[in-house]
């Protein structure tokens, strides 16, 4: 949903996903998307700001990720990338990306192509960090990811390369997961 607007994806037997906008009363095909045995959008995330754009996910040919002002001409894709778990912060969308140079890592995006980037390299080569579990806290973009030591642990970032630091040590110790994240009346909840 995104003001008055609710986007989803449909489709037939044989046929690919399209994206489609219900608006007040009436519903318009936004975009048909190239064929493919997966078809359609997913994971629609409202992009902040003065516009209103939705970020998701779409097989346009492949899976990537894409943006939509609501028509067909300003419905494009954003990166190649492959991208999962997505969370609005601010007036971008934080997204999990994976490439064969960083793995999967926290990356980041305006609604734009030239303002989609690498957000964090948590854990620096190919394997990445993993993160997951997203939440907003305050003025922090709160999530759990790995480190080079494969130490799973709770991390925060201000959406900056710089502002992305350890928060809390796993408690439990090495090898063990971190349960869901929380906040509750201001505080940060998880489980182990």
């Amino acid at each position: 949903a995104n003001g008055s607007q609710f986007y989803f994806s449909a489709k037939q037997p044989r046929r690919p996903g399209k994206l489609y906008r219900l608006h007040t009363s009436s519903i318009q095909l936004v975009k048909d998307f190239q064929p493919t045995p997966f078809g359609g959008a997913r994971n629609f995330v409202e992009l902040g700001g003065s516009r209103s754009r939705m970020v998701f996910e779409a097989h346009a040919p492949h899976m990537q990720l894409c943006v939509t002002d609501g028509t067909a001409v300003g419905t494009t894709g954003l990166t190649n990338l492959l991208s999962s778990e997505m969370i609005r912060f601010g007036n971008q969308v934080f997204f999990v990306g994976h490439d064969a140079a960083h793995g999967r890592e926290l990356w980041a995006t305006d609604g734009t192509a030239s303002g989609t980037r690498l957000a964090a390299d948590i854990r620096p080569g190919p394997n990445g960090s993993f993160p997951s579990q997203f939440v907003t806290w305050g003025q922090r973009l709160v999530f759990v990811a790995h480190d080079s030591v494969s130490q799973t642990d709770i991390w925060t970032s201000d959406g900056t390369s710089a502002g992305t630091r350890r928060l809390l040590p796993n408690p439990v110790g090495r090898g063990t997961g971190i349960g869901p994240l929380e906040v509750l009346n201001g505080r940060l909840l998880y489980g182990t």
